[in-house]
């Protein structure tokens, strides 16, 4: 980084010698020989900087060889300003015949030369330090995942057809040349090595090359190690040849490599190679050849391709097309279709067509969207990842710990940055966070700071086009994003730094003594002013970010280069003390705003000789003293103010480049005379600057050029004189109002001008035959015309302008009634913006115009009468804004009370449509706190980056857990800072009063208390490095390493003691023993402690086991996974090796240890057990060992995981271990507990077993947990011991940690530690429930919402309700949590629960982390039925829990009413109210715009439906999702409900049909979002046509409770509008007559069906065969149905079927005996005919006891 600083000293000395060399004489030989030891130094800089991420002793040499530089560029700088107070070199030569500063300058020069010696001395061993173990593993971990194997074939592959043959194609050819190299270049995931894999493999390429060879390099290229690999594939050497080979050095390697392959015809592949420099290595290893020898690339990089051959063309890798994507998606969603090509199920296939979609046609994207939803099988499921994919394809980036922390990652990055490009990223960390950067204000800081030196300009190209490629590469490794494009689209105009990037910036430039942002903050002692006293050892650089104070600069800072003051009129006010301070500045930007009429800039301004770049803004008169033309290095002056007073000195400024003045509205006159050969950039400016001295005619290398001219005839001579630039690329030109522009024709001959600003009135002869627009150069982008006043429609012109994308047309620039765009003109129109066109009437545009058309924008247009019908063909709109217009116009485009415009069809198809200033000015109001609020998020995500680097560590050490502990409370502190700053601001009446009312007292409360946090946070960070948190500790790694060695497990370890693992192996052995043509992976899921070892280890024992399998090997991963010793773990176990193949295996690395298991296994039927594994990158990094074997081959995973066993192989289903029952764990403890009575069956005195079994029941069936406390009870001998045990079982069940099993609570917080930051909060929410609970999903997804657990995905677009369900779904596949129920799809979740073992775990964790308090209330018999609580006996904790018990807390009433005051609270997510009688409720509710569920259950033995008086006139719907259960009296009143554009969940009740017809015909109602529904109509009023419910795509679930008329003369059934996807029904009081079986079996996802109450008015009901074939449950009750009839082959998955009061029913069906999944069979109110006919009487079976003979439960209730 130094190197940049280096840089500039070498720029200035190299001037001097250049501009000055005639006054240099006697100097030039100290000044050159200072340049010299600079080069040097720069070069050591350059190779120390490249390493400085590996050791301490790195960087301090790093630190020492920059602070050498920095003293260098003082000595340069002092001298350059002597040399410039003395008068010049002329005058330098009078005055100092004996040149003193040269002197003082040689003193110096020789200081540093010797301390530069003294560092040198080190250097050797500064070069041979490598980095550290700790460095090395993110770069090892991502090095193994992307390393690539030839052996690992890739089946589903699609499209690579056409560039495979043109791979081949080139690789045939026969050329005779050096070096053919054949390059397949694209960006990451894209297919190359792919492509590279099929041609590698091809008969083709074997049968034509004598020899190939592959070889993977990545960014962490090792030339040694390639060539030795190359080598090894080349010739399949012996053990003694091998040896041989390793010994060689690497000149001896390329010697050895060239030999062998210069008389062959090959083929060598380089994988995955980035830098031109590495070829350059390799380059010399690869002779000629045989002619026809090739050299295959893949690379991210073209330049490299064309480096390393430039007479070859690179083949770039294509996007898929949306077919090939589809099929690929296919093939990886659906493998287990083979036979049935891949086929997706009808109704997923519009959703995964979306999906695919997003993917872009880039494979790796298609390809993890498939395996994930390879693991998904419902509907419901594709929906949740439909909602927001990109969170889902992302999913596992967002865990810091997995590859190093984000930090590590970013780092990385800019490790890997050329050192040119370092200074400048680091620069950008001076802008504050979201700040819009401007490219060009950029690029000329950065040419200002010399980090752009001269010598990178060449030919036409400036330093202003090199710095700008410099942001080029930036942007290209993802290091700046781009904001906005310039107007010609390609090119960028603004851009910006990610927050984590940013604080990358900040923090490496202050480790560099770069640069210092101040970050003002209010403190009381201080008053309104903030004072900066400046040193020496501050930074170099400055930068003071907005604030609401005054700022003040003190003290001397004389290496001060750089002042950078973020400016906002209302924030920043700043006074600067003595600028002589400050002499070596070279950048300056700084605002005053407490000048009430003129600013006297200081004279001595002139005395900053240094300074290149000056921004001054000021809402007074910026006056600038003579002095100014003393600033002979200024490259950059701007003056924002409306018309600043400059003296006649800017001549002198012979380096200016660029002068902005004024703006757009204020032009200044200035006298520029003799000073513009260099100016590229002048703006506002008066005309008669130019005309003056014939000054127009120095503008040679003009760019932007902003003028206003009061004479007409000037206009001609500067255009003239403007055409000879060849530069110019804008103009911004406005004329006097008196005045008209003469012809313009000189402008068609400005070639090179993208963008035009014309203002003025433009001359129109009426004799002419062409437009008065002809003139336009061809090559306009961005075109402005303003008060043009032109009578001729200028549309035919301007269409024909083959560039243009971005036109506006303001303020009278067209007078006249009528405008045309013509078909196929306007071709690259992107925006169009048109205002003030009073006159406009009428606007066509015909059909092939525009048609790239994104942004349309009309204001003012007051006369346009109707929008033109065209729009409906510009499908690229995406946005329209309307202010202003026609109220006639905006109605015509409107819906309003559900009907359409006569126009809306016209602009249907646009996304976005303002009209007016619909958005009120909220944001205006919170400018004054805008800063603070900002400031407390920035610390609090800071806060929370440290927490999650730390929290992985916390349970190895007690040090650890106290810095956390600190961490965590500061952040409840900044919790608490946030809530009451928001609390007071809703005091005050919101941010519209609190401006009045509030002032700067709360703000500076809050800035007080965020500085006390951030100083607390910083004295903490100063204390982590001694804790580990920058490394591992030894006394951690020994914690590791012990809990890993208790844990490992041996096959060889057989446990006698096992119970009930019958089942589960009989489920694993089948598993194993199939025989199938893939590798498959059968995984045991369970939570810890459940035995899943313990199968594994009966299963790998078992004697049909090893007859099947020819090789079998066991090896144990765990949370600390090394892949090597796995790999040599299973090499050692299949193969047995001699002592001699032991030590050969012994060397190999890790990659030849995977290439030599995969070649031992991939002719054998194997079988490898992979026990403990936990993480799905383990087994990325694992899976390229495991080829596909002889048929049968299985691998066998143990897991907690559930994911992971997807992951591995979607397609068979993991095996999950039950809980013990009862009468099984009461065995196991038997065993355990009374081992001396084995030969007594483990008999338990009846003294004990009471106790015994009641500590039993505390194990909750967990074997691991039943063993440990068998095996202390085993040392128990008296009952009064085991009675000791049973009163605090806990503890007994944790006391032995350092034991065998090391604790239960120590094997399942294991699992808890390894959840993601974001998932630990949602864990420990469980614990405040009470033990057993079942837990409502919806309840507790709400609730985590409300806690702020759950945060919106950065993409956006994903409801919290699904990423919160996807959070519980992660704890469910981590065994962390069980499921209870599941809904009615049958695949997600409506109840869960915690184990109690693993609630205790929570509840341990939740009062450590005092994250809650649970108050447990006594059950004593005492006489006080109520419960005190004291809360400050709680005041640590955050939550606070009561328990159920007898005692009253709190109130209770039957009658809820709610106060008007509920309005207040604007953060309501969830208004949740049961009552037995109607809730009251105020008409506020409109208030409540975050609201999303509303639901009030009147309970009174039924659910009944709420009537709220006034509920219809809430206007803000939009982002509710349920609503239940409403009554709506008359919806014509108010049709607010139709806002209901997210609902999800209704449950609604109407009192007139026309009201429902009028929801469902609605299109602003969320038909297509809607989930369950839930509809009644009161009394007999009948459901009008439901024909749009089919509509609802995503409607699972469907109550209908009232009359459905049938229509006799219909063809259809009356049901025929059901939804496929519903998944529940209920129908009661429907009054249907016709059979509903028919259409309701055609149903294809239907599993549960309730006919209630004369739903079916018939007496004749059949179900015929393949009908329902997912029911699962049946109810029919109060039916008039007599006769029954089920074919075989009807409702196969049925498992309950009640019925009740159907009392004409005679017998059950027959066809009941076919349906062998029926479990449970309720009748209630039936015939006794039917009951006795089903019954076993005195031994007698009734006659149709056969058909129900199966059924294993059946309840019989007479009425």
């Amino acid at each position: 980084m130094a190197d940049a600083i280096v840089s500039l000293a070498i720029e200035r000395i190299s001037d001097l010698l250049i501009h000055e060399a005639v006054f240099l004489r006697g100097v030039r030989e100290e000044v050159e020989g200072l340049k010299a030891e600079l080069e040097r130094m720069k070069s050591s800089l350059e190779d120390a900087d490249s390493r400085q991420e590996q050791t301490k002793l790195n960087r301090t040499l790093v630190r020492q060889i920059r602070d050498l530089a920095y003293k260098a560029e003082d000595v340069i700088d002092d001298f350059v300003l002597q040399v410039a107070h003395e008068g010049g070199f002329d005058g330098i030569m009078k005055r100092f015949t004996k040149p003193f500063h040269l002197h003082k300058i040689g003193k110096k020069v020789k200081a540093i030369q010797t301390e530069l010696e003294s560092i040198s001395k080190k250097l050797p061993a500064y070069n041979q330090i490598s980095g550290g173990e700790g460095s090395r593993s993110i770069s090892e971990m991502q090095q193994r995942l992307r390393r690539t194997y030839t052996h690992v074939e890739e089946e589903d592959v699609v499209s690579l057809e056409d560039t495979t043959k043109e791979v081949l194609a080139q690789l045939m050819t026969e050329e005779d040349r050096l070096h053919v190299v054949v390059s397949i270049v694209g960006m990451g995931g894209i297919g190359k090595t792919t492509v590279a894999k099929k041609v590698y493999k091809h008969d083709d390429v074997k049968r034509h090359f004598e020899c190939c060879a592959w070889a993977f390099i990545s960014q962490q290229c090792m030339p040694r190690e390639v060539l030795h690999d190359l080598l090894l594939k080349l010739l399949s050497p012996s053990k003694e040849e091998r040896e041989l080979i390793d010994k060689l050095k690497e000149h001896e390697l390329v010697k050895r490599l060239y030999d062998v392959l210069k008389e062959k015809r090959y083929l060598v592949v380089l994988d995955d190679i980035w830098r031109s420099e590495d070829w350059d290595n390799f380059k010399p290893a690869f002779p000629r050849g045989r002619k026809g020898s090739k050299i295959l690339f893949t690379t991210r990089h073209k330049e490299l391709a064309l480096h390393a051959d430039p007479c070859s063309s690179p083949i770039e890798v294509q996007f898929l097309t949306d077919d090939e994507s589809w099929k690929l998606f296919k093939m990886k969603a659906f493998p287990g279709k083979k036979t049935e090509f891949h086929a997706c199920p009808e109704e997923l296939e519009m959703l995964g067509r979306e999906m695919v979609k997003k993917c872009g046609g880039l494979p790796l994207a298609i390809a993890v969207l498939g395996g994930l939803l390879a693991t998904k099988k419902s509907p419901a499921q594709w929906e949740m990842v439909h909602s927001d994919i990109n969170a889902h394809l992302n999913k596992f980036q967002q865990e810091d710990h997995r590859y190093g922390g984000v930090n590590g990652i970013l780092a990385l990055s800019y490790n890997e940055l050329p050192f040119h490009l370092k200074p400048c990223f680091l620069y950008l960390g001076h802008y504050p966070e979201d700040w819009e950067i401007s490219k060009r204000e950029l690029i000329r800081l950065w040419i200002a700071e010399g980090f752009i030196s001269p010598s990178w300009k060449s030919g036409e190209m400036l330093m202003e086009d090199v710095a700008e490629q410099f942001l080029e590469q930036l942007i290209n490794r993802c290091l700046v994003q781009v904001g906005k494009r310039d107007h010609t689209g390609t090119r960028v105009k603004t851009c910006h730094v990610h927050d984590l990037l940013r604080d990358l910036c900040v923090e490496k430039a202050q480790e560099e003594k770069f640069l210092k942002v101040f970050q003002p903050s209010l403190n009381e002692s201080d008053g309104n002013s903030l004072h900066v006293t400046l040193t020496v050892s501050m930074a170099r650089r400055i930068a003071i970010h907005p604030s609401k104070r005054y700022v003040s600069l003190k003290g001397k800072h004389p290496n001060l280069r750089t002042l950078l003051v973020f400016q906002n009129e209302e924030l920043i006010r700043l006074h600067i003390s003595i600028p002589n301070n400050f002499k070596f500045l070279r950048v300056l930007n700084i605002a005053r705003n407490d000048m009430p009429f003129n600013w006297y800039v200081s004279s001595e301004i002139g005395n900053l000789h240094h300074l290149r770049y000056l921004k001054l803004r000021s809402a007074a008169t910026i006056i600038l003293p003579r002095s100014i033309g003393k600033l002979k290095n200024l490259h950059t002056l701007y003056l924002l103010n409306d018309v600043p007073r400059i003296p006649d000195v800017l001549f002198k400024l012979r380096r200016l480049r660029h002068i902005v003045v004024g703006d757009l509205y204020n032009y200044v006159p200035l006298l520029l005379r003799g000073a513009l050969k260099n100016i590229e950039t002048l703006k506002y400016i008066e005309s008669k600057t130019l005309i003056e001295n014939n000054a127009v005619l120095d503008l040679t290398n003009i760019r932007s050029l902003g003028i206003r001219f009061q004479r007409i005839k000037d206009v001609k001579p500067i255009l003239k004189a403007l055409i000879k630039s060849q530069r110019l690329g804008s103009l911004n030109m406005r004329l006097e109002d008196s005045i008209t522009y003469p012809d313009l024709e000189p402008l068609s001959h400005c070639h090179h001008l993208s963008k035009l600003f014309l203002r003025g009135k433009l001359r129109e002869d009426p004799h002419l035959s062409h437009h008065i627009l002809k003139f336009l150069p061809t090559n306009i982008v961005k075109l402005t015309l303003w008060d043009c006043e032109m009578k001729q429609d200028p549309m035919a012109v301007l269409g024909k302008l083959s560039h243009l994308r971005t036109l506006l047309l303001a303020g009278f620039s067209y007078r006249g009634t009528k405008m045309v765009c013509t078909a196929n003109e306007f071709l690259q129109l992107d925006f169009l913006d048109i205002w003030n066109l009073f006159e406009l009437e009428e606007w066509q545009i015909e059909e092939g115009a525009m048609p790239r058309l994104r942004g349309l924008s009309l204001a003012w247009v007051s006369n346009l009468r109707s929008l033109p019908e065209g729009l409906r063909y510009i499908t690229a709109l995406q946005e329209m804004k309307l202010y202003e217009m026609k109220r006639s116009l905006v109605e015509r485009i409107q819906v309003i009370d559900g009907r359409e415009g006569e126009d809306f069809s016209n602009v249907r198809h646009i996304p976005s449509i303002q009209i007016d200033y619909l958005l009120i000015h909220e944001a205006f109001f919170f400018d004054d706190v805008r800063q603070e609020v900002e400031s407390l998020k920035a610390e609090l995500e800071r806060m929370k980056s440290f927490l999650k680097d730390v929290d992985r560590k916390q349970g190895q050490d007690d040090r650890l857990r106290t810095r956390v502990r600190e961490i965590r409370d500061l952040a409840y502190d900044a919790e608490d800072v946030i809530d009451s700053y928001i609390l007071k601001v809703a005091n005050l009446g919101g941010f519209h009063r609190i401006i009045k009312r509030f002032s700067t007292l709360h703000t500076h409360k809050i800035g007080k208390q965020v500085k006390a946090i951030q100083t607390k946070l910083g004295d903490i960070s100063k204390t982590l490095p001694a804790y580990g948190i920058s490394g591992e500790g030894e006394g951690s790694n020994f914690s590791v390493e012990m809990q890993r060695r208790l844990r490992r497990s041996y096959p060889h370890v057989e446990e006698d003691d096992v119970v009930s693992l019958e089942v589960s192996t009989r489920d694993v052995m089948d598993q194993l023993m199939k025989k199938e043509d893939r590798l498959r992976v059968v995984s045991l899921v369970g939570m810890g402690g459940i035995g899943k070892t313990t199968l594994a280890k009966r299963v790998y024992n078992h004697n049909d086991v090893k007859r099947h399998f020819d090789c079998c090997a066991w090896v144990f991963i765990s949370q600390q996974c090394m892949p090597r010793e796995v790999f040599h773990g299973v090499l050692i176990k299949v193969l047995s090796p001699s002592r001699e193949e032991r030590e050969v295996i012994d060397r190999l690395k890790e990659h030849e240890l995977v290439e030599m298991l995969y070649d031992i296994l991939k002719e054998k039927q194997y079988l490898v057990i992979l026990d403990d594994i936990w993480r799905c990158e383990d087994w990325d990094s694992l899976k390229p060992a495991f080829p596909k074997g002889n048929e049968g081959s299985k691998l066998l995973f143990t897991t907690r995981n559930k994911e992971v066993a997807l992951l591995a192989d979607p397609h068979s289903p993991p095996i999950e271990l039950p809980l013990l029952t009862d009468d099984a764990s009461w065995n196991l403890f038997k065993r355990k507990a009374f081992l001396e009575n084995k030969m007594e069956s483990h008999v338990c005195s009846k003294e004990f077993e009471m106790l015994g079994k009641e500590m039993l029941k505390r194990c909750g069936g967990l074997p691991l947990a039943i063993v440990v406390l068998g095996g202390l009870l085993a040392t128990k001998k008296s009952w009064n011991e085991w009675e000791m045990v049973q009163k605090n079982i806990n503890a007994y069940l944790n006391k032995v940690q350092q034991q065998d099993y090391g604790g239960v609570n120590g094997i399942l917080a294991l699992s808890y530690n390894e959840l993601s930051f974001y998932l630990k909060p949602c864990f420990l929410y469980l614990g405040h429930y009470p033990e057993d609970s079942e837990i409502s999903k919806k309840e507790l997804i709400r609730l985590w919402i409300a806690e702020g657990f759950i945060s919106p995905s950065p993409e956006g677009g994903e409801m919290l309700e699904d990423v919160a369900e996807e959070y519980l779904e992660e704890l469910t596949n981590r065994c962390l949590v069980q499921v209870g129920r599941r809904d009615h799809t049958g695949v997600g979740v409506k109840t869960c629960r915690v184990h109690d073992l693993l609630r205790d775990l929570c509840m341990s964790k939740a009062r450590e982390e005092n994250f809650f308090g649970i108050v447990q209330p006594p059950m004593s018999g005492n006489k006080n039925h109520y419960l005190r609580l004291t809360v400050a006996a709680l005041s640590k904790a955050r939550r606070i829990v009561v328990h159920p018990s007898k005692r009253y807390l709190g109130f209770q009433s039957d009658e809820v009413v709610l106060p008007r005051s509920i309005g207040k609270l604007k953060n309501l997510h969830t208004l949740f109210i049961l009552a037995k009688f109607p809730v009251k409720i105020p008409n506020v509710l409109s208030k409540l715009g975050r609201l999303r569920h509303l639901i009030l259950i009147r309970w009174y033995g039924l659910k009944r439906f709420h009537k709220i008086k006034g509920f219809c006139q809430v206007n803000t719907l939009e982002n509710i999702e349920t609503m239940k259960y409403i009554r709506v009296e008359d919806l014509t009143k108010n049709n607010a409900l139709l806002k209901l554009t997210n609902i999800r969940s209704l449950g609604i009740q109407f009192t007139r049909s026309e009201d429902v017809e009028a929801i469902l015909r609605s299109t602003s109602f969320g038909l297509d979002s809607l989930r369950s529904l839930h509809m009644e109509l009161v009394r007999s009023t009948p459901f009008p046509e439901l024909e749009q419910l089919s509509q609802c795509h995503h409607l699972s679930k469907l109550l209908l409770r009232g009359r459905i008329p049938e229509d006799p003369e219909s063809s259809h059934h009356v049901l025929k509008f059901l939804p496929t996807n519903i998944c529940k029904l209920t129908l009661c009081y429907s009054h249907i007559n016709e059979d509903p079986m028919p259409v309701l079996e055609k149903l294809p996802h239907l599993r549960i069906l309730c006919l209630e109450s004369l739903s079916y008015t018939g007496t004749a009901m059949s179900c015929s065969a393949n009908g329902f074939p997912q029911l699962d449950s049946l109810d029919i009750y109060r039916s008039n149905l007599a006769e029954w009839q089920i074919e075989e082959g009807a409702m196969p998955c049925l498992r309950s079927l009640n019925l009740t009061d159907v009392a004409g029913l005679k017998m059950v069906p027959e066809g009941l005996r076919y349906i062998t999944t029926l479990q449970q069979m309720k009748l209630e109110g039936m015939n006794r005919s039917l009951i006795e006919r089903i019954q076993v009487m005195d031994g007698r079976k009734g006659e149709d006891f056969y058909k129900v003979q199966h059924v294993l439960s059946i309840q019989i209730i007479r009425s």
